[in-house]
C-alpha cells in the first residue's frame, strides 16, 4: 500500500506522482480559470452567430461537457488516473486490470497519438494565443505524453504476460480500436446534433466536421485522413511499443 515505508524509497514513485499532480494541474487549472474569470472565445468562425458565441460563454455546463469532450483530455485524464494509481499504490503495477500491462498498453498508445496529431496536424493551423495557453497546451500536448511515453518502456514493472508482434496482432490489437471508434461516432452524432442547431464549436475538431472546409480541403476529405491517420497510428504504435516491450523483457531475463 501507499502508507508502507520501502513505497517512498523508489524514485519512480515520485516521478509518478509528480507528473500526476503537473498533468492534473495541467487539465483543471484552465477549466477553473474559465469559471471564475469568465469563458472566452479565441475561436474566430464565420459560421458561429454572434447568439451562438454568446449562450456558449454563458452556458457553463455545455462549456464543461464540450471542454472534457476533447481527445486530448479525455487521454489526459487517463495518464493522470494511470500515473496516480500507479505511484499510490506501486505493488500492483504491470499485475492487476486497471494497472496492467495491457491497459498502460492502451492509454500509452491512444497519448501518443494526442502528442502526434496536436502538434503535426492542429498546432500549424491553431496556435495558443496567451503565455497560459501555450503553458497548458504544452503540458496536455507534450509533457503528458512523453512522460508516460519515457515511464511505459523504461521504468514500468510488467509480468510475463507480453507476447510477441504476431500473436499480439491476432489477441491485442483489434482491441485499441474500440475506444477511438466510440469516441468519433460519439463527437460525430454530437457534432452533427450542434451544428443543425447552430451552436458554437459543433465539433471538437476540423478534421471532424464534414461541412467546413480547411486550407482549401473538403471537410469530409479531412475526416477520411483523419481515419486513416488514427487508424495507421494505432497499429504502428501499438506494435511498436509492444515490440519494444518484449525485447524489454527478454534482455532483463539474460
Amino acid at each position: 500500500m501507499f502508507y508502507q515505508k520501502e513505497t517512498w524509497k523508489d524514485w519512480r514513485v515520485y516521478y509518478k506522482l509528480f507528473f500526476a499532480i503537473l498533468i492534473g494541474c495541467g487539465i483543471f487549472a484552465a477549466l477553473i480559470e474559465s469559471y471564475v474569470h469568465g469563458i472566452t472565445v479565441n475561436v474566430k468562425n464565420p459560421t458561429w452567430t454572434a447568439e451562438a458565441t454568446k449562450n456558449f460563454i454563458n452556458d457553463k455546463g455545455d462549456y464543461t461537457f464540450n471542454y472534457f469532450s476533447y481527445f486530448t483530455m479525455q487521454t489526459n485524464l487517463l495518464v493522470f488516473a494511470w500515473l496516480l494509481g500507479a505511484g499510490l499504490f506501486p505493488k500492483y503495477e504491470g499485475k492487476s486490470k486497471w494497472l496492467g500491462y495491457k491497459l498502460t498498453l492502451a492509454i500509452t498508445t491512444y497519448i501518443s497519438i494526442t502528442f502526434l496529431i496536436f502538434n503535426l496536424m492542429l498546432l500549424p493551423f491553431d496556435q495558443p494565443q496567451t503565455w497560459k495557453a501555450w503553458l497548458y497546451s504544452t503540458i496536455q500536448h507534450v509533457i503528458c505524453p512523453i512522460a508516460m511515453i519515457v515511464y511505459f518502456l523504461f521504468f514500468m514493472e510488467r509480468q510475463n504476460n507480453i507476447t510477441i508482434t504476431k500473436v499480439y496482432w491476432r489477441q491485442d490489437l483489434w482491441k485499441l480500436y474500440f475506444y477511438p471508434i466510440a469516441w468519433a461516432i460519439v463527437n460525430m452524432i454530437r457534432g452533427e446534433f450542434r451544428w443543425q442547431a447552430g451552436k458554437a464549436f459543433p465539433y471538437q475538431y476540423f478534421f471532424l466536421n464534414i461541412h467546413a472546409s480547411k486550407g482549401g480541403i473538403p471537410g469530409a476529405v479531412w475526416f477520411v485522413i483523419a481515419v486513416i491517420a488514427v487508424s495507421g497510428l494505432v497499429f504502428g504504435l501499438g506494435t511498436l511499443y509492444n515490440y519494444c516491450s518484449y525485447n524489454l523483457l527478454i534482455r532483463k531475463k539474460l
